[in-house]
């Protein structure tokens, strides 16, 4: 089984994550506002139509648990806000993570280096993207393979022609085409 693989950094592509978390914590805030909105609604409605019916300690205690009430949904809509913008950055790293990771294997692939295995931690988005790269990474390296040995095949046999013609422009001809294969096979190996 191979090791599980720990997420060292939290904010691998900073600027998409911080405004994913923010549009996600502000559309949250916004569609939660209303209800310690509509609680403290409620409290002044129930206390303008017992205004005249309690006495002054009642009422006194009323406002007291309004005014504590208000406190407590504030403080718990802030911790609700700071709960939901660390579960957006954990999300979002699950997306950005996958994404930086092919990024740099593609850049690798465009230097040369298509030999690494794509893998991606276990619960990341995206992971049919792991069996796309190593799939063309997969053929493209057999592909390079084949041509490789193509060439090399092909120049064996041209030099064996080569050795036999004896007029010189043909003889030219098949030095010029050998150059040419084996600038092709020299660009495959340095590929």
């Amino acid at each position: 089984m191979a090791p599980k693989q720990r997420r060292k950094i939290l904010l691998i592509n900073k600027k998409f994550q911080l405004r994913f978390s923010f549009y996600v914590v502000s559309w949250i805030l916004a569609l939660s506002i209303s209800f310690p909105l509509i609680i403290y609604r409620l409290f002044e409605f129930f206390i303008g139509i017992s205004i005249k019916n309690i006495d002054e300690q009642t009422f006194s205690a009323i406002l007291t648990a309004r005014k504590d009430l208000l406190v407590f949904l504030i403080i718990f809509q802030l911790a609700f806000m700071l709960t939901i913008a660390f579960i957006s950055l954990f999300v979002s790293h699950r997306i950005s993570g996958p994404l930086h990771k092919l990024k740099v294997y593609l850049d690798d692939f465009a230097k040369g280096i298509f030999h690494k295995k794509l893998k991606f931690r276990e619960g990341d988005y995206f992971r049919e993207f792991e069996e796309s790269y190593n799939n063309i990474t997969s053929k493209y390296s057999t592909f390079l393979n084949e041509a490789e040995e193509t060439s090399d095949a092909s120049i064996k046999r041209l030099e064996a022609i080569e050795s036999t013609v004896k007029d010189s422009k043909s003889k030219d001809e098949l030095a010029h085409v050998i150059g040419a294969l084996k600038k092709l096979k020299e660009n495959i190996q340095n590929f």
